[in-house]
């Protein structure tokens, strides 16, 4: 059976293949040899099957006799798989949302990705901070301490140049400031207020509704290389 590592190799491997736009958005530093938990991979809007079927197709062409589980949900697929060492999970992302609520532009993140190593690469580091910045105030309303090293210290001006570049189609000037503050002072508290027309999408409230449902399924391992 073939181990966690190489796995992960084949399939960004796959995806350079492929010329599919696509950054790891955090923990990527012993990538693709070691890390901790899941792996967590932005995409292209339009991109997300197609990278997802990569991710099926290249772990089914490896295995011999292990299930696949995969998850559905709205703007996002999630595989696991159970390598010889440790599980291999990826999470693949076509948007940054909470709930149906889109709040960060993909394309802009993609289109200024930087260059990490010769298998992936990483969101610019104003945007990678922002990010986690958006993501810890949306969920905790401030952002935990073992964070904190990371964002103190940041021009004002630059950061909010970057907010406005990654948030400004969907959050208000309010939210824009308060992420945008976190990289100068990352004690800063509260939830980032989004645009009314970013939240009243009815349609896009209910498909996320519908699919946060699904749970994780199991796909039959074909017959692979092993």
């Amino acid at each position: 059976m073939m181990q966690a590592s190489d796995l992960l190799k084949r399939v960004f491997a796959g995806l350079r293949a492929a010329k599919l736009p696509f950054v790891v958005l955090r923990n990527y530093k012993l990538l693709p040899d070691e890390w901790e938990n899941d792996i967590d991979i932005l995409v292209g809007s339009a991109d997300l099957e197609s990278v997802h079927a990569i991710v099926l197709e290249t772990i089914q062409a490896a295995t011999r006799t292990n299930t696949i589980h995969v998850m559905c949900r709205i703007n996002f697929r999630a595989t696991r798989y159970t390598c010889a060492d440790r599980e291999l999970h990826i999470d693949l992302y076509s948007a940054m949302s909470k709930g149906w609520a889109t709040y960060a532009d993909t394309a802009a993140i993609l289109d200024a990705r930087r260059h990490a190593h010769a298998l992936f690469d990483v969101p610019t580091e104003p945007h990678e901070l922002l990010l986690i910045a958006a993501k810890e105030l949306f969920a905790y309303g401030e952002i935990r301490a073992r964070y904190h090293r990371h964002f103190a210290g940041h021009d004002p001006e630059l950061a909010h140049s970057a907010a406005v570049s990654v948030f400004g189609r969907f959050m208000t000037a309010a939210g824009l400031t308060l992420v945008a503050a976190a990289m100068v002072n990352p004690t800063v508290k509260g939830r980032p207020a989004l645009k009314m027309c970013t939240l009243v999408r009815p349609e896009q409230a209910l498909r996320w509704a519908v699919m946060r449902r699904n749970r994780w399924t199991v796909l039959p391992a074909t017959r692979g290389g092993g």
